[in-house]
């Protein structure tokens, strides 16, 4: 009730004023108005804020009243304004062309929310909006109090354990425990004591996904095992006893994603390829500017220009050596630009090199397009040794117009065709097809389990299963734009690159038509932004 009795005292007045205004003001009723009165000023509008902390004071832009010629009436709902830098205030007032403003109001005292202030001049309003930072999901740990026993085990309790209970009695192969998953979850950590040398297969539903190692730590006391896991909310988890032997588990932390949150990293040039070094280096290679450049985006989001001039450069790697190699279709080669940015052609007398990725061995895996007659109809993915030795590594069986090539670390390697939006399991160099996306294959990543496409046309990214080939949206897909957010509600312009941070937490992706390389983490790179700038400064 008190909001809608402010709200109408608010209206109520502003109608009192409007109307002063259109008077030319109160005289004592002895005059009326003159013709070229104006009161109603230009429109202005508020930059809105985002990552802002909760419960924090926030400050406008500052506008400049144009357009009248007589005093106007101003007042604000949800907030403060201030003229020409005075105190701010939320009473009601006059103001007179020429004159700046600015507002402040206090952001929510919840994160992830948004609220916003209305100032008004003269009937014409804008609203000024912040929204709080995004706080991403954090480790869940269970206790053995939460868990369900199979097979011989049983809660217990024990003063040196966490909760002061532990899943104990896990005696027999077979025997574990189970429990929901809550959230998202890319890794799980174990609280174990074993009396030998053991260990535990990590079940899904029946199904075996890991395996972890669990040394013997009697005498120790009890330490954390840790397994990479991929499994979504509302899963459930089977923990069982590879072997006889006595095992106690005082917890377990599902740990979650670090890809949860879409965010601008810095302006870049329109661009084809994007990777990034172990330093937070990121390199923009563009076919069309320069003649083929680099861009060199330190994690600042300085810039500069680390090579040009090489007839096009369009997917782009980074070796154990930190030697940054770029694929140009148009001059059929690929270039080697050394750390100091000396820049040399590695390899020529290619098809049309297009998509481009580094195994840990420092061995190039790269895509032919086709070039000159063959355009489109290169068909080829080629492998090319630290000595730049090319041979071929897998061709035709489906592949056509292939860009995108990337692999999972342990020895699957993927492409994909442009036109058709078909994804080849090319491992071995044997062609076999595991998706049919939709989208126009360019650029593509491995990351967390899955192969990441950007889907240029549709503004998002999508992601594929490789074990069945099934895709899904990862983030994006509300149209184009460049609002950042969650994966869910964030958008992009022309996602046409990505790539992942060595760490694997986060990744990068080239938005071509805005321009930007946006990052995608757990939500906080815009405060590590900040601080290695104060370290920096």
């Amino acid at each position: 009730m008190r909001n809608i009795r402010l709200t109408i005292s608010w209206l109520m007045s502003m109608t009192v004023l409007l109307s002063l205004a259109s008077c030319g003001g109160d005289d004592g009723g002895s005059s009326s108005p003159t013709n070229n009165e104006d009161a109603r000023p230009d429109a202005f509008s508020f930059t809105a804020q985002t990552s802002v902390a909760p419960g924090s004071s926030v400050e406008s832009n500052t506008i400049t009243v144009a357009g009248i010629n007589v005093a106007s009436p101003i007042a604000i709902r949800g907030g403060e304004y201030s003229i020409n830098g005075d105190s701010y205030t939320s009473a009601i007032g006059t103001v007179t062309s020429g004159q700046s403003v600015s507002v402040r109001l206090v952001s929510p005292s919840q994160t992830s929310s948004m609220s916003s202030a209305t100032l008004t001049i003269g009937g014409v309003s804008a609203d000024f909006q912040v929204t709080t930072i995004f706080v991403g999901l954090s480790k869940i740990s269970l206790e053995a109090e939460d868990m369900t026993p199979l097979g011989n085990a049983a809660t217990a309790s024990d003063s040196n354990a966490s909760g002061g209970a532990v899943m104990s009695n896990i005696l027999e192969a077979g025997s574990g425990v189970s429990f929901e998953v809550h959230q998202k979850s890319v890794r799980l950590n174990i609280a174990y004591l074993s009396s030998s040398d053991n260990a535990l297969n990590v079940q899904l539903q029946g199904e075996t996904l890991n395996a972890v190692t669990l040394p013997e730590n009697a005498q120790k006391g009890y330490e954390l095992a840790s397994v990479e896991v991929l499994v979504d909310d509302g899963s459930e988890l089977s923990l069982l006893s590879e072997q006889d032997g006595d095992i106690q588990i005082d917890y377990v932390e599902l740990v979650p994603t670090s890809f949860q949150y879409v965010d601008k990293f810095a302006d870049a040039s329109a661009g084809d390829g994007i990777s990034v070094d172990a330093n937070g280096n990121v390199y923009v290679s563009s076919a069309q500017q320069e003649g083929g450049q680099v861009l060199k985006i330190s994690k600042l989001g300085e810039r500069s220009v680390l090579s040009s001039n090489m007839g096009s450069a369009n997917d782009s790697d980074i070796d154990s050596q930190g030697n940054l190699f770029v694929a140009s279709y148009t001059s059929n080669k690929v270039f080697k630009i050394t750390p100091e940015g000396v820049s040399s052609v590695f390899v020529s007398d290619l098809n049309g090199p297009a998509g481009l990725w580094i195994d840990a061995n420092d061995l190039i895996y790269i895509t032919e397009y086709g070039s000159g007659q063959n355009t489109g109809n290169g068909a080829t993915v080629r492998t090319i040794t630290p000595e730049g030795t090319v041979a071929t590594y897998a061709r035709d069986g489906g592949l056509s117009d292939v860009i995108g090539v990337t692999g999972d670390g342990k020895g699957e390697i993927f492409a994909g065709n442009w036109e058709n939006g078909q994804l080849y399991r090319v491992t071995d160099g044997k062609v076999r097809l595991l998706a049919n996306t939709g989208a126009n294959i360019n650029m593509i990543e491995y990351a967390e389990g899955h192969i990441l496409i950007p889907d240029t046309n549709r503004h998002r990214i999508i992601s594929v299963d490789p074990q069945d080939g099934s895709v899904a949206v990862f983030a994006g897909g509300n149209g184009g734009g460049s609002t950042n957010g969650a994966l869910n509600s964030a958008n992009f312009s022309g996602p046409t690159a990505i790539a992942v941070s060595p760490e694997g937490d986060k990744l990068y992706i080239l938005d071509k038509y805005s321009a930007e390389v946006r990052v995608i983490d757990d939500g906080n790179s815009q405060y590590e932004r900040i601080e290695a700038q104060r370290s920096f400064e």
